[in-house]
């Protein structure tokens, strides 16, 4: 399965710099989809047989695995719109009189749509008047990768854009809400997979939660995080240690997701 993904990626144009960075620049070494076969291999394995049995994660890891495959399959970006699109016939003759005409709601993004907007975004965001804003001092030459972390979380806590409150509340870190956060949401009664119900963060729009995202983390409880920001690991890591989740498996899976974040950042 290895061999063939590999053989797939090549055939569609992968190369040595696909992944936005040279594959020896990876802390896995020979990073590999274009480069080895157990990297792709493992990754079939984890998406079957890693972590949790909840369903959250083994949604996410059936996402990771589903991925891979499409990808090398048709050579197309793997995106959560995968479902089909059923056309509506068009109505036979004229159109009965006084007939009541239902006004048209503009449809919500689709999950693969929300995200590329999420991305395109927090892109070409500049992310220093953002700090400003919420006082929090962080080096310039730790944004690029910062961003990259971010993302790669908001992928993981919101399904790639799938998740209920990422489209209805534009909340894509599963931020609940907390006083601090007045002026930049407003409350959201949210029920989770567990079936508990608590209020939750809605923003108004995809920058509203950027610079809501990193005024949650000026909280008291993670105070500090402007210190461990030169790297993906030192950062979710400190965030885990004050409490950000109670997932073992969340550092390990963001850093999965780094590659892919960096490369919709581009």
């Amino acid at each position: 399965m290895g061999e063939f993904l590999r053989q797939a990626f090549l055939r569609h144009g992968a190369h040595t710099r696909s992944w936005n960075r040279l594959h020896t620049a990876s802390r896995f070494g020979g990073l590999g989809w274009i480069r080895q076969t157990v990297p792709a291999a493992h990754l079939l394995e984890l998406g079957f047989m890693e972590g949790k049995n909840d369903p959250v994660h083994l949604d996410f890891l059936a996402h990771l695995a589903a991925a891979s495959l499409y990808e090398a399959f048709t050579g197309r970006t793997f995106t959560n719109d995968l479902s089909p699109v059923r056309a509506v016939p068009a109505r036979s003759g004229p159109a009965r009189r006084g007939a009541r005409t239902r006004k048209k709601v503009p449809a919500a993004p689709a999950a693969g749509e929300l995200l590329r907007q999420l991305a395109a975004i927090y892109r070409d965001l500049d992310l220093q008047p953002v700090f400003r804003k919420v006082k929090a001092e962080v080096r310039a030459e730790d944004v690029p990768e910062l961003k990259e972390t971010t993302l790669a979380q908001w992928i993981l806590e919101s399904g790639w854009a799938s998740s209920k409150l990422s489209r209805e509340a534009l909340n894509f870190a599963g931020l609940k809400w907390r006083s601090e956060m007045t002026g930049f949401a407003t409350k959201y009664q949210y029920t989770d997979w567990q079936g508990e119900t608590e209020p939750y963060c809605k923003f108004e729009s995809i920058e509203h939660f950027i610079a809501g995202y990193w005024r949650f983390l000026q909280r008291d409880v993670y105070r500090g995080w402007t210190e461990h920001t030169g790297s993906t690991s030192d950062f979710v890591g400190f965030l885990l240690k004050q409490g950000y989740t109670v997932s073992d498996t969340y550092l390990p899976n963001v850093l999965k997701l780094v590659p892919r974040a960096a490369a919709l950042l581009v």
